[in-house]
């Protein structure tokens, strides 16, 4: 709404052009103009200089009904500073709050500001936009921070989390995958802005599968723990490597223990880092698990794998993996320490029977 398209009374106002005794009629709502624009008045003259009408002004704000203030921050045309007025003040609000994040215009930083503190059942509308937290990385940080986070908005919030991460390794995959190189024709000429049709493809691809990626996400979001259970045990590969992460022990012991698991899954699993304890301990103590090599190459190298379980599969590894795993950063010192002893001790071994 431009300044033209407001009330005679709202334009004098936001002008700074209104007589006191018209500004304190407004802050109590005494004057004639539209609901929304009374409120855009409102957050104006609760940051006067005027005290006492700043005061009335943010009373009145305060006082109105969730309706009415849902009413005015999901328009086109509302203000930023009526969002972050609200944002700021009406946080416990659950309407309200579920208003401002699925209205784009609400600046991220007004949300992830208000995201500490927020309530239960106001968290519980918030995470109902997953749209917009996965578009908010830095926001579903603030919210996972809230103390008063249950135990089902923790689940929610930690799909979310997931799926964040998925989307992070891809892009860190794609930023280091060596270019396609282009047609003869295309390299010739450097003012050519042409992408090579294998660079578009995969582009599209990439595209494509995020989308899936977005869908299947936000569908197990919306299951409770039995619809998860039977998907761990019956859905496919992408399906799984999202329930694995589940922090209910229930469900990401189903995927481990499922019977459309393949080796090459578990592996991979064998080297994750952000599933729970428990999955690791079950595999490291299976022995159809352990018979695959690259499983306990996985184990050794992650350091949620206790120490001691992670002292016991060394034994198993060759001395090319052991000398690796002794130079590895990645993971804990003592592990390290532990596969150069290992290492140290093999060599010298079969040296010493070569010399005699």
């Amino acid at each position: 709404m431009t300044q033209g398209d407001l009330h005679p009374i709202s334009e004098r106002i936001l002008g700074g052009r209104a007589p006191e005794p018209l500004c304190r009629a407004a802050a109590r709502g005494a004057v004639p103009i539209p609901p929304a624009e009374l409120i855009r008045v409102q957050v104006y003259l609760a940051g006067s200089g005027m005290a006492a009408v700043a005061a009335t002004a943010c009373a009145s704000l305060k006082e109105k009904e969730s309706s009415e203030v849902v009413g005015a921050i999901t328009a086109k045309d509302c203000r930023v500073e009526v969002l972050e007025w609200f944002a700021c003040r009406r946080e416990k609000d659950p309407d309200v709050m579920a208003a401002l994040v699925r209205n784009p215009a609400t600046p991220v930083a007004v949300l992830i500001e208000a995201a500490g503190r927020l309530p239960g059942d106001t968290m519980e509308r918030v995470l109902d936009n997953q749209v917009r937290l996965l578009a908010s990385p830095d926001l579903v940080e603030a919210l996972a921070a809230n103390p008063a986070l249950d135990g089902a908005a923790r689940i929610r919030l930690h799909d979310i989390q997931t799926e964040l991460e998925r989307r992070a390794s891809r892009r860190a995959r794609e930023a280091v995958r060596p270019p396609e190189p282009l047609p003869a024709e295309v390299a010739a000429d450097p003012d050519l802005p042409v992408a090579s049709p294998a660079a578009q493809k995969d582009a599209e691809v990439t595209e494509v599968e995020e989308e899936q990626e977005a869908e299947v996400i936000v569908r197990i979001m919306n299951m409770g723990v039995p619809e998860k259970i039977t998907l761990a045990l019956k859905g496919n590969k992408e399906e799984r490597s999202i329930l694995i992460r589940d922090p209910v022990k229930v469900v990401s012991m189903a995927v481990i223990k499922g019977p459309k698991l393949t080796d090459s899954e578990a592996e991979t699993i064998a080297g994750m880092r952000n599933v729970s304890e428990d999955v690791i301990r079950y595999i490291s103590e299976s022995r159809e698990w352990l018979k695959n090599y690259g499983v306990v190459v996985a184990l050794c190298k992650n350091s949620k794998t206790p120490v001691r379980k992670a002292q016991i599969l060394m034994n198993r590894l060759n001395n090319r993996d052991l000398k690796m795993l002794g130079a590895d950063r990645n993971i804990s010192e003592a592990v390290r320490t532990l596969a150069r002893r290992f290492f140290t001790a093999r060599t010298a071994t079969k040296t010493i029977s070569y010399k005699r």
